[in-house]
């Protein structure tokens, strides 16, 4: 139950909000503000594990594939976030691993950040960046002649 609150406590708590606040402006008989409900509810979704690109990867699949670019991230964090809106559509050809979710990976990135779980933390081959910029990653996830082109 911890970790199931750790992904999606920032989205249910917005949900929460949002019916709350639905249910007063019904009973209020008030149809103006409504259009807040429809600004927050996108943001639930940015803020859940379903604003990452499926199906998720684990700590082994990243081992096994080395050459791949492994993504561990938390859902709900601004930065990783920030990673996946930047990334676009390419963001699929990545590794996602939640790093909630898999608690080996949350142990490794424990190891690997003194402690802490810092994320975005991204993997490629030996390198590893905590919080890379987005254009960076890109070039990884291009097929080597589209990111000759795009320098």
């Amino acid at each position: 139950m911890h970790r199931f609150l750790r992904r999606w406590g920032i989205s249910l708590a917005l949900l929460a909000l949002i019916a709350l606040y639905v249910a007063l402006k019904v009973a209020l008989q008030e149809s103006e503000g409504l259009v807040w409900a429809g600004i927050l509810l996108p943001a639930a979704f940015v803020f859940s594990p379903l604003m990452f690109p499926r199906p998720r990867a684990t700590r082994a699949q990243a081992l096994a594939a080395p050459d791949r670019v492994a993504i561990y991230f938390k859902p709900g964090d601004f930065f990783c976030i920030r990673l996946r809106l930047a990334l676009g559509g390419i963001a699929r050809k990545a590794l996602w691993i939640d790093a909630i979710a898999d608690p080996e990976a949350e142990e490794w990135m424990r190891e690997v950040n003194r402690g802490d779980l810092l994320t975005p933390t991204v993997v490629i081959g030996e390198e590893l960046k905590r919080n890379p910029d987005p254009h960076w990653v890109g070039r990884h996830l291009l097929p080597p002649d589209a990111a000759e082109a795009s320098d």
